[in-house]
């Protein structure tokens, strides 16, 4: 979207997105509102309870009142966009569709981040032994939240061959639900920027402008809490607090459900900590309620987003970051200057001592009371760390680098929240590259940002040929095809290729290996800490192989096929292979730097890749600037369109498009071309 001023930038945007996901955009909106059972049946009826005692809606209204004149205007703006499109072509319009107002972008994106920031303080209920109502349990199969599984790392210029600063962010989470992907380019006013947003929301959550990149994932402080609070037995909606009697707030929805008879429930609320805490469980006379450091906050993290897009410097970027509206995350951020920052980012409540807030703690005194927000200042941040470089792909923030880079007990246990020194095998790999060079090149940042590594193979191959070298007389009388099978696997570079034999062998023997799983636990022990395998232990390497074997020619007719003859990706009819496959084990996960995640084999026995790595940005600050991107399956929801699944073949062939951020760029590349005139 090209546009002079910055509102009409936002019409464009608002247009694009409904072109490409109208409906995703609506069911969107009418979840937030609390409707979507009245149209998509029973299955909806949580989503909506959830987003009525949250109050998603209603707060969003009160947030888009506290923002600035043009920052209201660029919304309004963004709905205008979407409703043109709406008008311009009603056979594309549910009958369903709600009405639209400018305060919906502001709720989609509140709704999104209960997962991320609010479901702590359900999950210290839960610690408590409490069970708390269906609406507010974590449930693992939802996406929740924008980033369940993520990479980011950075690179100062003086590791780099240009000399310039290079970052990635590349979120991992399922291609469809609610946190689903929609890139795009704005260059608007005062804003220049390249990233995504989800259906409905109009600001993007990663992304980069011509001076600052910054990316997220999962990980952050504790920002919320249960208060066990006792009520009065005759009046159960009645407490004490510090000896003064209190009222519950209540509120009654009503969720019509098609197909179904309609749901009421009365939700009840406190004020602890100044912010209304909704009940999510009783028992007995004890009502637990849920405190959130976000509660009355809808749209700051809008306006704070709004200002990281702004900024030149990163000097700005960290005023933006001082708004505290940002989500629990590890945020990551590179500049053309040749900084990089890390910062764990949330509003993290200041507790009083002699508590412990990962159970319920007692809400009928102020003594458990929050004495504020902690400013930025008191949160982990790490700025051009020595090592020139920095990686945090879910990982505890003294685990960035090959030296720990912060110590933990610089730090409230609140503001680091994690164990000290926690890493995994996506960031151990990232750091294994990012250290090994001082002359790292645009395609060793893309060939990082694709790397397709099964991290720590090598171990476990060694396992197996030291177990194998036990057994030369049983291999003698084992047939040819056993034979090929093992030395397939023994010769194994680690590498998950789509066309690898061998990477499809490794994967069965060790998924073949889940067939004892607490003994696999103490395989994996041993193997991770260079210990020799017990007998038994090696038997169960050989056994497994054979189970392995049998169970390729099984499936799949033959063992002599490919990683990508199983693993594909694509939608629509359209499929491609796929390599960067990630697997469970009883032991850890084997993954790659991809973590491409498919699901149960279909009739033809293959399985389908429905997440991982969906919105890689990869951001070199060259003059002029450079960046790749890619979003699979595709940009549009239109069966017919040609972008419904072309990225699930860029994913295939490990590629990223360039996104032709200058304009000189773009206009050699250039499909179609719409003008808008702004109504």
């Amino acid at each position: 979207m090209y546009a002079s001023r910055e509102e009409d930038g936002f019409y464009g945007l608002g247009y694009a997105q409904a072109e490409d996901r109208l409906e995703g955009i609506l069911r969107r909106y009418l979840e937030v509102r609390g409707e979507s059972a009245s149209v998509f049946g029973a299955q909806a009826v949580q989503t909506d309870l959830r987003s009525l005692q949250w109050m998603h809606a209603e707060q969003a209204k009160l947030g888009f009142a506290r923002f600035d004149p043009q920052m209201q205007k660029d919304y309004r703006y963004f709905i205008k966009g979407v409703e043109r499109y709406m008008r311009e072509h009603p056979e594309e319009v549910p009958a369903w569709a709600p009405p639209l107002d400018p305060s919906l972008p502001v709720a989609v994106l509140d709704a999104a981040l209960w997962g991320v920031n609010d479901v702590e303080g359900v999950e210290d209920c839960s610690r408590g032994g409490v069970t708390v109502a269906k609406e507010n349990r974590v449930d693992p199969g939802r996406t929740g939240g924008l980033s369940a599984a993520s990479n980011e790392w950075a690179v100062m210029p003086w590791r780099t061959k240009e000399n310039v600063a290079i970052h990635l962010a590349d979120s991992h989470v399922p291609f469809e639900g609610e946190v689903r992907a929609f890139e795009f380019r704005l260059h608007a006013g005062r804003l220049e920027l390249s990233g995504y947003a989800t259906d409905g929301i109009a600001l993007p959550v990663t992304a980069h402008n011509r001076n600052v990149a910054w990316a997220l994932t999962a990980g952050g402080p504790d920002v919320a809490d249960c208060y066990a609070v006792e009520t009065d037995h005759s009046k159960p909606r009645r407490y004490l607090y510090d000896s003064e009697w209190k009222e519950m707030i209540t509120k009654r929805v009503t969720v019509q459900v098609k197909g179904s008879a309609s749901v009421t429930r009365e939700f009840e609320y406190t004020r602890h900590n100044g912010v209304l805490c909704p009940v999510v469980a009783r028992n007995g006379d004890m009502a637990y309620v849920v405190s959130s450091a976000y509660m009355e906050k809808t749209g700051l993290v809008d306006q704070q987003l709004y200002r990281m897009d702004l900024s030149t410097t990163m000097g700005e970027f960290k005023q933006a970051m001082a708004i505290e509206g940002m989500f629990t995350q590890n945020i990551m951020a590179a500049s053309s200057e040749g900084h990089i920052l890390y910062i764990r980012a949330g509003r993290v409540p200041i507790r009083p001592a002699g508590y412990d807030f990962r159970k319920p703690v007692p809400g009928n005194t102020s003594a458990t009371a929050w004495k504020g927000i902690h400013p930025l200042e008191d949160l982990v941040i790490v700025e051009d760390p020595a090592a020139g470089y920095m990686a945090n792909n879910n990982v505890a923030p003294d685990a960035m680098t090959k030296k720990k880079v912060v110590d933990a007990a610089n730090y409230s246990f609140e503001a680091f929240f994690d164990l000290p020194g926690f890493t995994n095998a996506r960031n151990r790999r990232a750091i294994e590259v990012l250290s090994s060079g001082f002359a790292f090149s645009e395609a060793d940042a893309l060939e990082l940002a694709l790397d397709e590594k099964w991290e720590g193979t090598e171990d476990w191959i060694a396992a197996l040929g030291e177990a194998l070298e036990e057994k030369p007389q049983t291999i003698q009388t084992k047939s040819s095809a056993f034979r090929r099978f093992a030395d397939r696997i023994l010769h194994f570079d680690g590498v998950a290729r789509k066309e690898s034999v061998a990477a499809l062998d490794y994967l069965y023997w060790r998924v073949a290996l889940t067939n004892d799983p607490a003994g696999l636990e103490k395989i994996s022990q041993a193997i991770e800490n260079h210990k020799d395998l017990s007998s038994a232990q090696q038997d169960a390497l050989f056994d497994a192989l054979e189970r392995a074997l049998r169970s390729l020619t099984t499936e799949h007719g033959s063992a002599d096929i490919a990683l990508g003859d199983v693993y594909r990706i694509g939608r629509g009819g359209s499929s491609w292979p796929i390599g960067g496959v990630k697997f469970e084990t009883a032991g850890p996960e084997a993954t790659t730097m991809r973590a491409m995640q498919a699901g149960t084999p279909d009739s033809n026995g293959q399985r389908w890749v429905t997440a991982g790595q969906r919105q890689p940005c990869l951001t070199i600050f060259s003059n002029p600037i450079r960046s790749f991107t890619s979003a699979p399956w595709g940009q549009s929801d239109h069966v017919q369109s040609p972008h419904y699944s072309d990225q699930a073949r860029l994913a295939s062939e490990r590629r990223l498009k360039p996104t032709y951020f200058n304009r000189e760029d773009l206009m050699k590349h250039v499909a179609s071309k719409q003008v808008l005139s702004v109504e």
